[in-house]
C-alpha cells in the first residue's frame, strides 16, 4: 500500500446511522494519536437528515394544522455494554434523550394471553425533540464532513492505490481517500463493493453479499451471508385515549402473524398519540410491492391489517382500543432492507491489504446475538480502533472472512430487542 497522504490521512464513511457516526467520532477522537491532519467525510444519501435505520417522520394533522412525530423505525434504544451506557448518558445530558420506565417494554405472546414486563435493571432510551434523526445529526462530531444528499454508486483504485469514488452528488474536492469505510448494508453495498472490480478484497466482497428473505431458522443457521427481510412500518394518529395499553412497548408473538411490534411515541402535541405498528417478516414478504412506488389500495390494505392485528394485541394483554374513535392520520411505508436476519461472529472487518472496512448493525459484539443500536454503535468504534491502530502502524495484512450466525427470535425490525 502506499503512504497516506501527505497532508493527513483521508477517511470516506459511507452511510450516516448510528454506525457510520459512531465510526466517523470514534476516529476523530485519535487525531492527537494520529495526525492533525486527518480529515473524515460521511457520505448519506439523506435529503433531510443522517440517521439511516435511526430516524423519525412526521405525520400531518389535517384538523389542526401541525405535525405528530413518527418513529417508523428504529424506537428505543438498549444499553447494556459500559462502552455504549456512556453514550447514551451523554445522549440524556445533552438533551437529546431521556430514559423511559424498563419494564414498560413488554414480549406480549397473543395466543397465551402472556405480557412479560421488561428487565427492571437495564437502561432503555428514547430520542427527544424532534426524534432520532435530530439526535444523529447533533451527535456526529463537528469537525466530521458530512456530504448529503449524496449517492455512492463507485469506488475504483487510482494509480496512486487511493480509493477513488463517484456517484450523484459528490463534491469533486471529496473524491480520493485513503480508506473507505462501508458502514450500510443490502443491496446497493454490495454493488459498491462490486464496482471495485476486486480491489476491496475478496473478503469485504463477502461480507456485504446479501439475499432477502423470511426463513424458517433452521434455514438461516446454513447460510454463510447477510439475509435480511422486508418490513411494513405504518404510524398511526389517534386522539388521546384511544388506546388503552398496559405497555408503551410490546414485542409481539402469535395472534394472526401480522405484527411484531407496537411503540407508543414520544409525542410534544397535545391530545394526540402516535402508535407505530411493525409487522412481521413473514407478513412482509407476502405483501411485498416495489417499495418506491407503493399502490394506495395496498397501502390502505396494510394499514387496516396492522391496525387489526393491534387491536388483537390489546386484547390480548388485557388493554383495549376504541375503534370508534376517529384516526387523525396515517403513514406507511415498506421497509424494503430491515431486518437483518443473520449476524456477523465478528464486531467489523478491516482489509488492512486495502484499507477497505465495514460495520454496521449486523456485526456481532462481545455475546451480541441480535441487529440493535449497541451493536451498530460497538460496531463502528471498534472498526476506527483498528484504523487508528493501523495509521499508527502501517501494517497491510488482509482480512479474515466473518463468520455468520442466526440472529435471535426476539430480535425485531426497529433495530432493538426486548431481553427478558
Amino acid at each position: 500500500m502506499a503512504p497516506v497522504s501527505l497532508n493527513g490521512p483521508r477517511v470516506a464513511v459511507i452511510g450516516g446511522g448510528l454506525s457510520g457516526i459512531a465510526f466517523a467520532n470514534r476516529l476523530l477522537s485519535h487525531r492527537r494519536d494520529l495526525s492533525p491532519g486527518l480529515r473524515v467525510t460521511l457520505f448519506d444519501t439523506g435529503a433531510r437528515a443522517l440517521g439511516g435505520r435511526c430516524s423519525s417522520k412526521s405525520l400531518k394533522l389535517t384538523s389542526q394544522g401541525t405535525y405528530a412525530r413518527w418513529d417508523h423505525a428504529l424506537s428505543y434504544v438498549a444499553a447494556s455494554e459500559p462502552r455504549f451506557l456512556q453514550i447514551v448518558d451523554d445522549w440524556v445530558n445533552a438533551g437529546l434523550a431521556e430514559y423511559e420506565d424498563p419494564t414498560r417494554v413488554v414480549a406480549l405472546d397473543v395466543d397465551k394471553q402472556l405480557v412479560v414486563p421488561g428487565d427492571a435493571s437495564r437502561k432503555v432510551a428514547v430520542a427527544t425533540g424532534e426524534g432520532w434523526h435530530e439526535l444523529c445529526e447533533r451527535w456526529v462530531d463537528p469537525d466530521v464532513r458530512v456530504v448529503r444528499p449524496a449517492w455512492v454508486a463507485r469506488m475504483s483504485r487510482t494509480a496512486g492505490e487511493r480509493w477513488l469514488l463517484g456517484g450523484s452528488d459528490v463534491p469533486g474536492d471529496e473524491t480520493t481517500f485513503d480508506y473507505v469505510v462501508i458502514s450500510h448494508n443490502g443491496k446497493c453495498a454490495a454493488r459498491l463493493i462490486k464496482s471495485s472490480e476486486g480491489a476491496a478484497g475478496v473478503a469485504v466482497e463477502k461480507s456485504v453479499q446479501c439475499a432477502f428473505s423470511a426463513r424458517p431458522r433452521e434455514q438461516l443457521a446454513k447460510q454463510r451471508r447477510l439475509i435480511l427481510s422486508s418490513i411494513w412500518s405504518v404510524g398511526v394518529a389517534f386522539p388521546a385515549g384511544a388506546v388503552n395499553a398496559p405497555f408503551d412497548s410490546a414485542h409481539v408473538s402469535g395472534g394472526d402473524g401480522v405484527l411484531a411490534y407496537a411503540k407508543r411515541n414520544k409525542q410534544d402535541v397535545d391530545g394526540v398519540e402516535v402508535w407505530s405498528l411493525l409487522s412481521t417478516a413473514e407478513y412482509g414478504k407476502a405483501n411485498k410491492v416495489p417499495q418506491e412506488r407503493v399502490p394506495r389500495a395496498k397501502g390502505a390494505e396494510v394499514t387496516n391489517a396492522l391496525l387489526d392485528s393491534f387491536a388483537l394485541a390489546l386484547r390480548a394483554s388485557g388493554g383495549s382500543l376504541d375503534e370508534s374513535a376517529e384516526i387523525l392520520s396515517s403513514k406507511y411505508q415498506l421497509w424494503g432492507a430491515a431486518l437483518p436476519l443473520t449476524v456477523t461472529r465478528e464486531s467489523h472487518l478491516l482489509d488492512l491489504s486495502t484499507r477497505v472496512g465495514v460495520c454496521g448493525d449486523w456485526m456481532g459484539t462481545g455475546d451480541a446475538r441480535s441487529p440493535s443500536a449497541q451493536s451498530a454503535v460497538l460496531s463502528g468504534e471498534a472498526l476506527a480502533d483498528a484504523v487508528a491502530a493501523n495509521l499508527a502502524s502501517d501494517d497491510s495484512k488482509g482480512a479474515r472472512y466473518v463468520k455468520w450466525r442466526t440472529a435471535t427470535a426476539s430480535a425485531t425490525a426497529l433495530g432493538d430487542i426486548l431481553l427478558v
